[in-house]
């Protein structure tokens, strides 16, 4: 568990880009519409996100889906 009691220590860019945004996987699941497993699964591939993930995450984000692509 990380310092803020949520469960959840980002690894990557991309992963920190979600946590900032979404702030619990709960959450995040949600939005992205997956499961808990496939976030999960998603984390340790990050190349197998969707487009429309990534513009579901730009939009809440406010970045180009070209800029969270980078973080990949």
């Amino acid at each position: 568990m990380n310092d803020k009691g949520r469960g959840w220590i980002p690894q990557t860019k991309l992963q920190t880009l979600i946590f900032s945004t979404y702030n619990t996987k709960k959450f995040a699941c949600i939005k992205m519409n997956v499961s808990p497993t496939t976030l999960r699964r998603l984390f340790k591939n990050e190349e197998r996100f969707t487009i429309n993930q990534l513009q579901t995450l730009a939009i809440d984000s406010r970045l180009s889906v070209c800029e969270i692509t980078k973080l990949i």
